[in-house]
């Protein structure tokens, strides 16, 4: 018998099987079920009859509406199309670092955000980031000629991918790959192109304590890989100690109820920089269009305000040291002095 047989039929055979009973209309689901077992294997319902046109019912569960269905009530419909749903950002963050030194200063404004859908494994999420360098030009005279020039601008715009994988309750495997186009717009060739990754496998040893091992890829210049040998230990429920390449931090928490709300104090390391594709000052020998890399290792002491679903922010001041600019061709590689950092930001 075909499974789409009218619910007419159906009910008419539970009546014949299960012998005399009241009228169709006083019949429910659970009964047709109880006393046909043809209806129970077909999942067969009894649905109430339809309204009068232009008559509302009111709603299952109300008052004087039809009583809730048993079971769990079924979450609610979705506002609109889950593409929508998509372009709401899970998490928001926004910062402006302020670098000054005797010889060489800049300032750096990031943006980004993290969209994707929580669900059956692997997590995957999308990280659009827009970041640009406002660099204050060092003065040529002061350095062997040719001497570093470089773009009053530096952008970089990329798109992350991460997707984590549990492969069971002690091991997961994250892995991660942005790519992006890192220029001064005025050189555009394929050298602007770079695919920082990452490839990481956590072991949870205990609640407190998670070893992390692989690889992270920069697709720097200057520096192409890190190791991503390290550890995350909580020695108690207000610290936590963070030993993972390329940002190792220790972290206090100073005053809230949980790791998502409440103030922290934190020191930090962390490696500045990158590279960017530029075109140089016409000058002879020195070629238009190169590849500049800017780092420094950085010492930091900071403070965040973490409130869950709403914004916080974060303040962080320390030094900026071991600064290089150094370019592809090698024609106008410098070193500059220490400089102070000053870096605020927003998250969500």
């Amino acid at each position: 018998m075909p499974r789409a047989l009218p619910a007419a039929v159906l009910i008419s055979a539970g009546l014949l099987l299960a012998g005399p009973r009241a009228g169709a209309a006083d019949i429910t689901t659970e009964q047709l079920h109880e006393h046909s077992a043809l209806a129970r294997a077909l999942n067969a319902r009894v649905h109430p009859p339809a309204p009068p046109s232009g008559v509302r019912l009111p709603p299952p569960g109300s008052p004087n509406g039809p009583p809730s269905p048993s079971g769990p009530p079924a979450p609610p419909a979705p506002a609109g199309p889950s593409w929508l749903t998509m372009l709401t950002p899970r998490a928001a963050s926004g910062s402006v670092t302020q670098v000054l030194g005797d010889e060489l200063s800049f300032a750096e404004v990031a943006v980004q955000s993290t969209h994707g859908l929580r669900g059956v494994p692997p997590f995957v999420t999308v990280t659009p980031a827009l970041s640009v360098l406002a660099v204050n030009e060092p003065d040529l005279a002061e350095f062997p000629p040719p001497g570093p020039d470089l773009p009053s601008r530096l952008w970089g715009v990329s798109a992350g991918f991460t997707a984590i994988m549990p492969l069971s309750e002690q091991w997961i495997v994250q892995a991660g790959l942005s790519p992006g186009f890192y220029s001064d717009f005025e050189n555009t060739s394929g050298d602007a192109f770079r695919m920082p990754g990452r490839l990481l496998g956590i072991y949870n040893r205990s609640p407190q304590t998670q070893f992390t091992v692989g690889v992270v890829y920069l697709d720097r210049e200057d520096l192409s890989w890190l190791p991503a040998l390290g550890m995350i230990h909580r020695p108690s429920s207000r610290t936590t100690l963070e030993f993972i390449l390329p940002r190792p931090r220790v972290v206090r928490q100073l005053f809230g109820r949980d790791e998502k709300t409440g103030g922290f104090g934190y020191v930090a390391g962390e490696l500045g920089g990158g590279s960017w594709a530029i075109e140089r000052q016409d000058r002879p020998g020195v070629p238009t269009e190169d590849v500049v890399t800017i780092s420094d290792l950085r010492l930091l002491a900071g403070v965040e305000l973490r409130r869950e679903g709403r914004v916080g922010f974060l303040a962080e001041t320390g030094w900026a040291f071991s600064r290089d600019v150094e370019y592809e061709s090698g024609l106008g590689d410098a070193e500059f002095g220490d400089a102070w950092l000053l870096r605020f930001g927003l998250r969500k």
